[in-house]
C-alpha cells in the first residue's frame, strides 16, 4: 500500500509526475465511489417512494368496482388505461404523487363506467358539468 503525504500549504507543487498520477487516480476513484453511491440512494428513495404510494392506494384497489393493475408497459408519458374492465395504471403516475394517481384512477374509471374516450368534446363536458355540480353543492344554490 503506497502512502501519500501532501503539504496542504503547497499542494501538488512538490509532489512528483508520477505520484500526482496516483493522487489524481485515487481522487477520481473517490469521486466515481461517491457518485454510485449517490446514484444507488436517489434510486432507492425513489423506489421507497413508489412503494409506499402503492400502498396508500392498495386498499382502493381492493375497494374499487374495477379490478386496478399497476404496471410500466403502457408506455412513455402514459399515466393510465382503462381495457377489457381494468384500470391500468403506470408506475410514472405513482412517482407524480397521490393526486397524480388519484386523478388518473377518476380518469379512467369515468372511461369504463360512462363510455367516454380519451380527449373528446364528451369527457371535458362530463368532467366540467361535474365540477360545476360540486360548486353549486358548496354555495347550496345551483348556477
Amino acid at each position: 500500500m503506497a502512502r501519500v503525504e501532501i503539504d496542504a500549504f503547497d499542494g501538488l507543487d512538490g509532489v512528483a509526475g508520477e505520484q500526482r498520477l496516483a493522487i489524481s487516480i485515487v481522487a477520481l476513484g473517490l469521486m466515481g465511489m461517491l457518485l454510485l453511491w449517490w446514484q444507488l440512494h436517489r434510486e432507492a428513495r425513489i423506489a421507497d417512494q413508489i412503494r409506499a404510494s402503492e400502498e396508500r392506494f392498495r386498499g382502493i384497489t381492493q375497494a374499487a368496482l374495477h379490478p386496478i393493475v399497476v404496471t410500466d408497459a403502457l408506455g412513455p408519458n402514459i399515466l393510465g388505461m382503462a381495457e377489457n374492465e381494468r384500470i391500468y395504471v403506470s408506475r410514472l403516475a405513482f412517482m407524480q404523487g397521490t393526486k397524480r394517481v388519484a386523478g388518473t384512477l377518476i380518469e379512467e374509471f369515468i372511461h369504463l363506467r360512462y363510455k367516454y374516450e380519451d380527449e373528446t368534446r364528451g369527457m371535458q363536458e362530463f368532467l366540467l358539468d361535474r365540477l360545476v355540480s360540486l360548486g353549486e353543492q358548496m354555495q347550496g344554490d345551483p348556477l
